[in-house]
């Protein structure tokens, strides 16, 4: 009994010396050094170089100059003629102070008959002193004569029933007298409008201012 229990306690101590040996090993031998070959390390220069960084200035920004304006030529004065001497302000011409009377414009195709005058204010008027025109003072004043020119244009003398006309007869043969004004025209004719010889006669048929 007794060698059994010896033989299981060693067995117990030699299972506890094994696995003390495994959990503890043996450090490693450390190689012994060779006195001839001196070995040197040296740490690796290790030389950091920073990267070159080249700024390029950015290219300024396109930039379109608008042109100043071109100048207007500035035009050119024109030469300033000489004054020329101012003209006089001639006065109006005074008012007229007589009538004008004009015997030879008449209508005949409307039977008025320009007028031959043979006598002014009672004054007789030659044959070689005859004119178509007067010039009257104002107030009343009186012309005789006859009817003239071709009054074949007129419907009395060349309607249905014309009347006839004798050799050297004076149409009209009358005398007008009329008051005139200074500053207006009178227009005399003979009136042959009516068939009846005895109504013909010198009148103003056209007054003008």
């Amino acid at each position: 009994m007794s060698k059994l229990i010896r033989y299981i306690i060693a067995a117990a101590l030699i299972a506890g010396a094994s696995s003390l040996a495994a959990s503890d090993p043996a450090p490693a031998a450390t190689p012994a050094k060779d006195p001839a070959t001196t070995t040197t390390t040296t740490p690796a220069a290790t030389t950091t170089t920073p990267a070159a960084t080249t700024a390029t200035p950015a290219a300024p920004a396109a930039t379109t100059e608008t042109p100043p304006p071109a100048k207007k030529k500035a035009p050119r004065p024109h030469p300033t003629p000489p004054k020329s001497a101012a003209k006089p302000v001639e006065p109006p011409p005074p008012p007229k102070t007589t009538a004008t009377v004009v015997t030879n414009e008449g209508l005949s195709e409307r039977c008025i008959l320009s007028t031959v005058v043979t006598a002014v204010d009672g004054k007789e008027v030659k044959a070689t002193d005859k004119t178509d025109t007067f010039e009257f003072a104002p107030g009343e004043h009186s012309i005789s004569g006859y009817g003239g020119v071709d009054p074949t244009k007129c419907a009395t003398f060349a309607g249905d029933k014309p009347v006839v006309l004798t050799a050297g007869e004076h149409i009209g043969q009358s005398t007008l007298k009329f008051t005139v004004v200074a500053g207006k025209t009178y227009y005399l004719g003979v009136d042959v409008r009516k068939g009846d010889k005895s109504t013909w006669k010198i009148v103003v048929w056209q007054i003008k201012h």
